[in-house]
């Protein structure tokens, strides 16, 4: 099944310098720039462990999203063969259905034409012989 995913690589450490360098010039969104009280290498530290935690959490949620679609999706597309051979069932037995009664309509026609036939049968034995005179004799 084609699910239209592609796996990505996204580089976590070393930490991109060029990345760091177009933070830098950015501008700062609001007036003041955040404070700390830690000393350099702590804060570098302490920021690199949450861009490993983000970074790992955001590539996690990413996959199980991926996973919940593409579950989705095929139950989507099970939906829809059910639905799909429901309607062609429902057809055959419908046509099924209607060649039965077509059957026996004839069944019935062919039985009640059996039955005249019988009846003038019966007609003509109950009338009795005729009798024919013989054309062109003497008596």
């Amino acid at each position: 099944m084609n699910t239209g995913y592609q796996p990505t690589v996204e580089q976590l450490l070393p930490i991109d310098m060029h990345w760091l360098q177009q933070l830098t010039r950015q501008e700062w969104e609001v007036r003041s720039l955040p404070t700390y009280s830690m000393e350099a290498t702590e804060l570098v530290s302490a920021l690199t462990k949450e861009l490993m935690f983000v970074s790992i959490y955001k590539a996690l949620a990413s996959s199980l999203s991926a996973e919940n679609n593409s579950r989705l999706t095929a139950m989507q597309l099970a939906e829809k063969k059910i639905t799909e051979m429901i309607e062609d069932l429902t057809k055959a037995y419908r046509s099924q259905r209607q060649n039965n009664i077509t059957e026996e309509i004839l069944d019935i026609m062919a039985s009640f034409e059996v039955l005249q036939t019988q009846e003038k049968q019966q007609v003509q034995s109950a009338a009795g012989p005729r009798l024919h005179k013989p054309t062109g004799s003497s008596v």
